[in-house]
């Protein structure tokens, strides 16, 4: 159903395959990370670099903001999660989330970062509220790859729109 869905939005043949190839990785990478609380560098590493490469020949993003993206994607997560042991003594994340999200900046830029990251972030807290709520425990760690995973997934599809519908709001256009 994916598929058909990413098939449908691009136009492309060298936008599609990529696009779907990524679309399956995703997929993967959520359920392995809902399972094993990981995300496998040989899943994430290998398509940032394919997002790069994809991006070498300009198919969703210039080469210099897919550079720029990634190294932000994996920079402000780090830094945040930096940030957060110092304050409470222990990681918030793992690097697992940081190599997902530079993935990101690296298929579609910079520019998605902020989308990526507000949407899984709402996600997350939405989600994993509920989860902790329901389970009645206060401590129990959840995985955040899924949410970071859809939220890519659904900027890949909408990140146009997002941004136009971002910007509009910011500069009241």
């Amino acid at each position: 159903m994916l598929t058909v869905i990413v098939s449908y939005r691009f136009h492309s043949v060298e936008q599609i395959l990529p696009a779907v190839a990524l679309t399956w990785a995703l997929i993967a990478l959520a359920f392995i990370d809902y399972d094993k609380m990981l995300l496998p560098d040989s899943i994430t590493l290998s398509f940032l670099w394919a997002g790069l490469l994809v991006n070498y020949f300009g198919i969703f993003m210039e080469l210099h903001d897919a550079v720029i993206g990634a190294a932000l994607g994996y920079g402000v997560l780090w830094s945040v999660n930096a940030l957060f042991g110092l304050i409470a003594r222990k990681n918030g994340m793992g690097n697992g989330d940081f190599k997902l999200t530079a993935l990101f900046g690296a298929w579609f830029g910079y520019q998605c970062l902020p989308a990526i990251i507000i949407i899984s972030s709402v996600l997350g807290l939405i989600i994993g509220g509920s989860l902790l709520i329901i389970r009645k425990e206060k401590s129990h760690p959840f995985p955040f790859g899924p949410f970071i995973a859809i939220a890519g997934f659904v900027f890949m599809l909408f990140g146009k729109e997002i941004n136009e519908g971002y910007m509009n709001l910011v500069l009241g256009a």
